[in-house]
């Protein structure tokens, strides 16, 4: 594990405080055994390669070496560095949601912002190595990470196949392979607030790469006796227009805003705030 990371030439790629040097020892920090070790690496890394949001030049190298250390039983909350990767590849979230992210408009955003940089902007962004073209290869190094999250989607670790679950809604250009899984993860758990996770990923990615989900899926999970699972259901099914039960199901989420609140500190859609859609 990590054999290649020093083959990286991270005294040459710059993060938000300048040179990358640290980077390395940061990432191996992840596996120590003792938790502090592990927190100030994990703090260390959001400062440094997602400083503000702002993804850095030694950002993406990171990537695949985050990726070893989720792939590997040995290490300690791997659920950790799952988000650490989501938000790696996308930056804040809260644009995209509620509908999920819409991967062409994405890339179409970053290469317009590129193209249109004045040669002032650009000379900044080369001088401290960020910008849109260091964004859009930090969502594409993720996502090609995102196939070695499917095996985890049953591991023992509840809070690992939570992250897991919430990482796969954010690639629809691999839908074909998330829904399946995702899909058969739903019809084995009997846990509601794993089912609220699934759904909610099943119904982002479901609208973000325009495939469907078979109906019995919405019908049993909008008539579901956990409010929770109805409403995150209703929230992932929700298209225009809206249908009378999930309007009924929605508005009866906004009533019970902190019924929804006491569970929603399990699920990492919208930091658990379900009514807040």
């Amino acid at each position: 594990m990590l054999e290649n990371l020093d083959t990286i030439p991270w005294s040459k790629l710059r993060h938000a405080y300048g040179v990358a040097k640290a980077i390395p020892q940061h990432i191996c920090h992840l596996a120590s055994p003792q938790k502090e070790t592990r927190e100030k690496a994990l703090w260390e890394l959001y400062g440094n390669i997602f400083h503000q949001g702002t993804r850095y030049q030694a950002t993406p190298y990171a990537i695949p070496f985050l990726s070893e250390l989720i792939a590997s039983p040995t290490v300690a909350d791997r659920h950790e560095i799952v988000y650490l990767l989501v938000n790696l590849a996308l930056g804040y979230k809260e644009e995209y949601l509620s509908d999920g992210l819409d991967v062409a408009a994405l890339r179409r955003g970053l290469e317009e912002s590129d193209a249109q940089m004045s040669r002032a902007d650009r000379a900044e962004c080369n001088k401290y190595g960020f910008g849109p073209r260091v964004d859009l290869a930090c969502y594409d190094a993720v996502q090609k990470e995102v196939p070695t999250l499917f095996p985890l989607l049953t591991d023992e670790d509840v809070l690992l196949r939570r992250a897991v679950i919430y990482a796969l809604a954010w690639f629809p250009d691999l839908a074909e392979q998330s829904l399946p899984r995702l899909q058969t993860q739903l019809a084995a758990s009997a846990d509601d607030v794993e089912r609220a996770n699934l759904l909610l990923s099943l119904g982002f990615l479901a609208r973000c790469s325009r495939r469907t989900i078979e109906e019995a899926v919405w019908r049993d999970a909008l008539q579901h006796p956990s409010l929770l699972v109805r409403v995150s259901a209703a929230l992932g099914f929700a298209r225009e227009p809206l249908t009378d039960p999930i309007l009924a199901i929605l508005i009866q989420s906004i009533a019970a805003t902190e019924q929804l609140q006491d569970r929603g500190a399990d699920i990492h859609f919208n930091e658990g705030n379900l009514a807040g859609y």
